[in-house]
């Protein structure tokens, strides 16, 4: 038969294979508010803890997934990835967030989980310490507080001692301002080995404490131990009120250090990891100070002055910024009071005729001072001068504030003494005041020179505020014992080489004054003189 051939064209149009869905369910990021993870977020870690102050009651949770067609829900309630969750409310102990990511497959998930314990508030006491435990504490110390500490439980590493804190956060009421401490949680504490776990909370000290070359010093805080270095392993962040702009430093071994480190943000993270083992840095957060530290100490803020002055100036009053004020002007016929680098000054009106320029300096070398040994010097010595010669004619009262951790009321008696530049002896004053609580002294006097507060040994016999006479040139005289008795009286002095020159001539301005504080006579209405 016939054969025929033929052929078909076929064509074939290829079909897309459609993609599998994603099963990434992993988050790429994920922030808590005002809360830092431990351990730091990565992806492939699934649980994570955090301790917050008590103060905090509520955070937000931020989650960022790492493929965009998965879907995420922060405690059940769905979030736009790289969006803020609703407030979650934290309870007093411990709260778990969980963070649920769904993968596009719809089968893959993963949850992320975040306990977050908030803190105990507790209130200290000056009779028992606080035992810290595992859980995070915040801690307020009323103003009335003195000594508070806290104990946590040590274990021995070699010849030294260490402690693991948690989260402890610190309100100080002081009459600097609310001081505060953070500890973060986690901190390891390392001591000597004779250390107890005890920690003091932080407690103002007087200025007069501290002394710092050509500086004035402003506050003192003192945190940790007196007895033992306490350092830790992260930074501990310290913030004292109203300092912003001031010097810092601390006090070790009786070895003062300026503190001139820096962070670049007042983070946990930065200054964990800029400030090196044992140091310190600092900053101003609007008007305090900050100072973060790895170890506890004394720690000082002051301002510097002058190097080549004798004598240091504080600023007089509150506030900030401007130049040091050590001097004031009191009207003749109004009087005043006024307060310079701590000492009150109160004239009251008619006590000179014509007003006075007050200036107020604080002596910064005090070795130089004669001190008796039944005295103790527990103040600054201020040297209070005016612009014009001569006594007032009533009493000048003089308030300055000293140390009453260095005054124990029953072996010392405190009181403002001037010092007799004749004699070399300190004089009490008239009309002592003693605040104890407050540490202030105050009394009454008829003219400036040196002034500070001293405490007298009870225990001792020997009164340094009498005048006691030894003139070589009166011995055996037939007027040694009186001339014995008006100096007791304050009515003479000697001269400066333990002379009393019975020969030597006196004015009729002297002989009136002799006779004036021999007598104690009080002012009359009568006629007066020029001169």
């Amino acid at each position: 038969g016939n054969s025929s051939n033929y052929s078909n064209e076929v064509s074939a149009t290829p079909i897309a294979a459609t993609p599998s869905a994603s099963s990434n369910a992993n988050l790429s990021s994920m922030a808590v508010s005002g809360i830092t993870l431990s351990p730091s977020f990565d992806p492939g870690t699934f649980s994570y803890t955090a301790s917050v102050a008590n103060g905090v009651t509520l955070v937000i949770v931020t989650p960022t997934i790492s493929d965009s067609n998965a879907k995420v829900k922060v405690n059940g309630t769905a979030v736009t990835s790289g969006q803020a969750s609703g407030a979650i409310n934290l309870n007093v102990g411990s709260t778990q967030i969980t963070v649920v990511v769904t993968a596009q497959d719809g089968k893959t998930v993963q949850t992320y989980t975040v306990n977050v314990s908030r803190a105990e508030a507790v209130t200290a006491s000056s009779t028992a310490p606080i035992q810290v435990t595992t859980k995070p504490v915040s801690i307020t110390v009323p103003a009335s507080v003195t000594n508070a500490e806290i104990v946590v439980a040590t274990t021995m590493a070699g010849s030294s001692k260490e402690a693991m804190l948690p989260l402890v956060e610190v309100q100080a009421a002081t009459t600097l301002g609310n001081v505060s401490i953070m500890i973060p949680d986690g901190t390891k504490i390392t001591a000597p080995g004779n250390w107890d776990g005890t920690i003091k909370l932080p407690q103002v000290l007087s200025n007069s404490s501290v002394t710092i070359n050509h500086g004035i010093v402003s506050a003192v805080i003192e945190v940790g131990s007196t007895e033992v270095s306490l350092t830790f392993d992260r930074a501990v962040r310290l913030l004292i009120p109203n300092q912003g702009g001031k010097k810092a430093g601390f006090v070790r071994n009786g070895v003062f250090t300026e503190i001139t480190g820096t962070v670049t943000a007042d983070t946990q993270a930065a200054a964990d990891h800029e400030i090196a083992a044992g140091g310190d840095a600092k900053m101003m957060i609007g008007s305090d100070l900050v100072i973060w530290t790895k170890h506890f100490t004394l720690f000082v803020s002051y301002t510097q002055v002058d190097s080549t002055s004798n004598t240091v100036t504080r600023s007089g009053g509150g506030g900030g910024g401007g130049a040091a004020t050590n001097s004031a002007t009191i009207s003749a016929t109004s009087g005043g009071k006024t307060t310079l680098n701590g000492a009150t000054i109160e004239v009251p009106a008619g006590a000179m005729d014509s007003n006075i320029q007050v200036t107020v300096d604080i002596v910064s070398d005090t070795s130089i001072l004669p001190m008796d040994s039944a005295l103790q010097l527990v103040s600054e010595v201020y040297e209070i001068k005016k612009d014009k010669d001569g006594e007032f004619s009533k009493p000048v009262v003089i308030t300055l504030p000293f140390d009453k951790t260095k005054v124990d009321s029953a072996k010392w008696t405190a009181g403002v003494y001037w010092l007799n530049e004749q004699t070399h002896k300190w004089m009490s004053l008239e009309s002592l005041n003693v605040d104890e609580a407050n540490g202030t002294a105050s009394g009454s006097v008829n003219h400036f020179t040196k002034f500070a507060v001293l405490a007298l040994d009870k225990a001792k016999t020997e009164q340094p505020q009498t005048n006691e006479a030894d003139f070589a040139d009166i011995k055996g005289q037939w007027y040694e014992s009186n001339v014995r008795e008006l100096v007791k009286l304050g009515a003479i002095n000697g001269y400066p080489d333990n002379t009393f020159r019975p020969d030597a001539n006196i004015t009729r301005a002297e002989f009136v004054t002799v006779i004036v504080k021999a007598f104690q006579l009080g002012e009359h209405e009568g006629k007066t003189f020029a001169d």
